[in-house]
C-alpha cells in the first residue's frame, strides 16, 4: 500500500479524479443558475432549451466522473 501511495501515476489519478469532480460541482451550479435566471427572465422557447441543455451537461459531467473513476 505505501509503494502504492509513492507512485507518481497515484498522483496524478487523484489530481484528475479530483478535477472531475469539481467539473460535475461546477455543471450541478450550471443548472441552478439556468432554472433562477428561468424564473426572472420569461422567455418560453429559449428558457426550456437552455435548461434541457444545462440538463445535458450535468449528465455528460456525471458520465464523466462515473467513467474515470471506473477507468483510472
Amino acid at each position: 500500500m505505501l509503494e502504492q501511495l509513492l507512485q507518481p501515476s497515484f498522483y496524478l489519478k487523484l489530481i484528475v479524479s479530483s478535477a472531475v469532480f469539481l467539473y460535475v460541482i461546477f455543471a450541478a451550479v450550471v443548472v441552478n443558475q439556468v432554472r433562477v435566471l428561468n424564473r426572472i427572465e420569461t422567455v418560453p422557447p429559449a428558457g426550456a432549451i437552455l435548461f434541457a441543455v444545462a440538463l445535458l451537461h450535468l449528465l455528460l459531467a456525471i458520465s464523466l466522473l462515473l467513467l474515470a473513476l471506473a477507468i483510472l
